[in-house]
């Protein structure tokens, strides 16, 4: 037995060390995924079809090695976000990747080579019955489910999008009653990344919201987002859901134009086509709309605060009642890039990215009090209400799971990546919502829990109107005691989640 051991340890010890690396940095860090392809590999080995494809496909899982590192198993919010990126998005992902997840990358890439090149040719005898074990043990291993998410996630977004398509020439199902408008301008920022658990303002001990923080308004501090990335947040927030499902054609947008009020959509998030994304397609309902950036996200880095500019205008020659849709680009990773000179005031752990992540909700604060102005500055009745998207998982360095024990993998340090999106923990949902308006003079926190999947309901009770499909909702007196989120594959309760770790 040693003998043979011997003979072939030449490709063994690779093999054993691809068994522990690709599990534990694609998101299939259990013990049996790991055990799974050691015995893959070595039946692998014995005969030549099955190494083949064992090689191909081992290669396209080192490529998502980088990815998987920092974000875990392939979900439909990747796939959806994968399609959705641009040149200059991919550009900026790659320059973010941690120096960590390139060095498993490439560490991998080696010892696939090392288990490609070593050891002699393939057995002759009992060939077919290596090809059959290798299909059995396949049958679940890290290849076959990544292929089979992969294929299922991308026919999902292909037939979300065409049903999108296909609904364009719809008109919504609303009628609206009980018209009593109260204020002559409402904005809406729709804001991103930005986290609810790193504002001053909700008790974070930096002061990342000087101006926010005592500000007059309704503030809330259990408002739960819908979903952890834009892609599946914002159809569930601001167009009519189950939770699992939306109505597109029935949205926000399309809801204040039934309502009589005057809509515009001034965005910062970039523009390519009609139906590029959930959020231009609701945004194509708006009777005004304003892209500061036309075609690749990185056709000009334009700063959010560009977007004053255009509320300004609207608010100075527009003379109807009417809702303006403000969508930043907020604090989305990688956050040092939307900053565009706004200072760095923090040094939180020595931390750059962390650092420019609170700068950006300093800057946040600042871009509130900025539209404030301008509303108040008109002398006419106005609300402003304000949440974000989605959180984002903050941390110091990257942990993995082995065998049950939360330790640092000890063979690659601490992780540079320290800003990303996650779906696993509640800072991921923690979201600030406010509402300041011009008959609002004193600062009051609310604590009840409140789901973003309920925003329109809260929007007609802003608004002053009620519709045939969504009864307006007062997010004072009103509490959702039982949130539930969806994680990108269902709908599950908030509570289930697990608290991170919050960086001071």
């Amino acid at each position: 037995m040693f003998i043979i051991l011997k003979d072939n340890l030449a490709w063994v010890i690779p093999a054993l060390i691809l068994s522990i690396l690709i599990p534990l940095n694609t998101g299939y860090e259990k013990p049996l995924n790991m055990v799974l392809t050691f015995i893959s590999l070595c039946i692998a080995r014995k005969n030549k079809i099955a190494f083949y494809l064992t090689i191909i496909s081992f290669f396209i899982i080192c490529l998502y090695i980088p990815i998987g590192h920092d974000f875990g198993q392939i979900s439909f919010g990747y796939i959806a976000s994968a399609f959705q990126t641009n040149k200059g998005e991919m550009t900026e992902f790659i320059k973010s990747v941690s120096s960590n997840a390139l060095l498993i990358f490439s560490i991998s890439i080696f010892f696939l080579i090392l288990y490609v090149i070593k050891g002699k040719g393939f057995s002759q005898k009992s060939s077919l019955i290596y090809l059959l074990l290798f299909c059995i043990v396949n049958v679940k291993s890290i290849p076959a489910r990544m292929l089979v998410s992969t294929i299922g996630y991308s026919n999902q977004y292909t037939t979300e999008l065409k049903s999108l398509e296909s609904q364009k020439n719809i008109p919504d199902d609303f009628t609206t009653s009980d018209i009593k408008k109260k204020y002559q301008n409402i904005v809406v920022v729709i804001g991103e990344s930005a986290g609810r658990d790193y504002m001053s303002l909700y008790g974070y001990q930096h002061d990342t919201t000087p101006w926010l923080k005592n500000a007059p308004g309704y503030f809330f501090a259990n408002y739960i987002s819908a979903a952890p990335d834009t892609y599946l947040s914002l159809p569930r927030t601001m167009a009519m859901t189950n939770g699992d499902h939306t109505d597109i054609k029935n949205n926000i947008v399309a809801l204040a134009n039934k309502a009589g009020f005057n809509t515009f959509w001034i965005s910062n998030q970039g523009y390519i086509g009609e139906y590029d994304t959930l959020s231009t397609v609701i945004a194509e309902y708006a009777q005004h709309k304003t892209f500061l950036k036309k075609g690749d996200f990185d056709s000009n880095n334009a700063d959010d605060m560009q977007l004053l500019d255009g509320l300004q205008q609207i608010v100075d020659n527009e003379h109807n009642q009417k809702v303006i849709f403000i969508h930043m680009i907020g604090s989305h990773p990688d956050s040092c890039e939307r900053l565009n000179g706004f200072p760095v005031n923090f040094n939180v752990k020595n931390n750059k990215e962390i650092n420019c992540y609170l700068a950006s909700i300093q800057k946040l604060d600042s871009f509130i009090e900025r539209a404030v102005s301008i509303l108040k500055n008109k002398g006419e009745s106005y609300s402003l209400v304000y949440f974000s998207d989605h959180g984002l998982t903050v941390r110091q360095t990257s942990r993995h799971l082995i065998l049950g024990q939360d330790v640092q993998y000890i063979l690659f340090g601490k992780d540079s990546r320290s800003v990303l999106h996650g779906r696993e923990s509640k800072q991921n949902y923690n979201v600030p919502f406010f509402i300041i308006a011009s008959d609002i003079l004193t600062h009051k926190t609310y604590y009840n829990y409140l789901s973003a999947n309920n925003f329109m309901a809260i929007f007609e009770w802003l608004a002053g109107f009620n519709s045939n499909k969504i009864k307006p909702l007062s997010p004072i007196e009103h509490s959702d005691e039982n949130v539930s989120i969806y994680d990108g594959e269902a709908s599950i309760p908030y509570n289930s989640l697990k608290d991170n770790e919050i960086i001071k």
